[in-house]
């Protein structure tokens, strides 16, 4: 999902980045913990991060969100699955499942990561950006630089690239 002018370049660049540097992890193995996974997923969106903004030339004013859902069988038992779901911004994954009547159920692995929520206004105001409330037409609180509103206008408080709000 990407966002600004190179948004497209640097959604099809994260993509890539990312799938290439989570087969390639070291943590990554049929007997590798769940804490390693985690850890593996924490590497590679960093990683991704840290490369856009000397690959793309527009990484400052752009970027992309993401969603990653990693699954391997369990090594023991054959018929269970675990997953791993990482995401940034408000890309969201959604599983279906039935539910104890057998309805099918959407399930939220993910959570949007607004500028809104309490936890990441803290983390945005604390480090020295500002947040806009929701506008009265509906639309998203936004994560600025400046008080004046300026740039960039986040409507998300996580991304791959946008590099103006995290310098």
């Amino acid at each position: 999902d990407g966002h600004g002018n190179d948004g497209e370049k640097l959604s099809d660049f994260a993509m890539t980045s990312i799938y290439t540097k989570l087969e390639a992890h070291k943590a990554i193995s049929a007997d590798s913990s769940i804490e390693d996974v985690k850890k593996a997923l924490v590497d590679v969106f960093t990683q991704t991060d840290e490369e856009v903004e000397f690959e793309i030339s527009e990484s400052m004013l752009s970027g992309t969100t993401a969603v990653v859902c990693f699954c391997r069988r369990d090594a023991t038992e054959q018929d269970q699955v675990h997953v791993w779901v990482a995401n940034v911004g408000d890309s969201r994954a959604v599983l279906a499942a039935h539910d104890e009547a057998g309805i099918l159920k959407a399930v939220e692995l993910t959570a949007d990561q607004k500028p809104n929520s309490p936890s990441e206004y803290r983390r945005i105001t604390k480090s020295g950006g500002f947040i806009s409330p929701s506008p009265h037409w509906g639309g998203p609180a936004r994560v600025w630089t400046d008080k004046n509103m300026f740039l960039p206008g986040l409507a998300m408080s996580r991304s791959i690239g946008d590099h103006v709000v995290k310098n």
